[in-house]
């Protein structure tokens, strides 16, 4: 496995297990970090959910006929308050974002339109996920080791990658792998990166995959946070993760 260092801004450091490499054409992927859901592209990454403005006349129509109207597919039904906006549109494609208010924290919708006869029809419709990804490089979940805990003390974490991505079921061992990290008094957030496998692959679960995270300073009582989705969520153990 090939782990890019990618010390991006000031407060950020990254390194990794294994062998290291320091090229700043590669690593500097700061400026390219962005954030999608489903078909949904945010402008930078991390995201900001209000760019988008909110929906017209004309995008509230062809919602209303997703929702309503006889559209010649099942009926669809978006439980609870939804607040929508405009993702993008052209002469020949609407998509629209959702956000949907949940318990704990919001989950994201999305839909897809085609032109037709003047008219927005229905393409695709259903829930995604905001996570980060990079050009050449998909999101990976991160986890602590539950046979290597952490502790205060620690500098080196031994922590566990899962790549998010269609991966024929591999580990990314010869494959780059971008740690960014960021410290703050209260955290350290690591978003992981990976480089996808060649060709087109199937999507067998993946197996969980070691690296290592050398901060700064000692671990202490921050919280460890994985940044490969919005909003960002506590790092937990990797037997606790589906």
């Amino acid at each position: 496995m090939m782990v890019l260092a990618a010390a991006l801004i000031a407060g950020t450091s990254a390194c990794g297990s294994n062998s290291a490499t320091s090229d700043p054409a590669t690593s500097d992927i700061g400026g390219l970090l962005k954030a999608t859901c489903g078909p949904v592209t945010f402008e930078a990454g991390p995201p900001d959910p209000d760019e988008f403005p909110p929906l017209d006349a004309e995008a509230q129509a062809g919602l209303d006929e997703l929702i309503n109207g006889p559209t010649g597919v099942e009926a669809v039904e978006f439980a609870g308050d939804v607040e929508w906006s405009i993702a993008s549109r052209s002469d020949d494609e609407l998509v629209l974002l959702g956000e949907q208010q949940a318990a704990d924290e919001p989950s994201w919708l999305y839909v897809q339109m085609v032109r037709q006869d003047g008219d927005w029809s229905p393409r695709g419709w259903g829930g995604c996920r905001i996570e980060l990804e990079a050009p050449g490089f998909g999101p990976a979940t991160v986890a602590t080791n539950p046979e290597l805990p952490l502790r205060p003390a620690d500098i080196e974490l031994s922590l566990l990658i899962n790549e998010v991505n269609c991966a024929n079921g591999q580990a990314p061992v010869d494959r780059e792998v971008v740690l960014r990290v960021t410290e703050t008094a209260e955290s350290v957030t690591i978003l992981a990166l990976v480089a996808p496998v060649e060709g087109d692959a199937t999507c067998p679960s993946n197996p969980w995959h070691p690296v290592t995270v050398t901060l700064d300073s000692p671990l202490g009582s921050r919280q460890l946070i994985d940044g490969h989705r919005y909003p960002p969520q506590p790092v937990t153990e990797a037997d606790t993760l589906d």
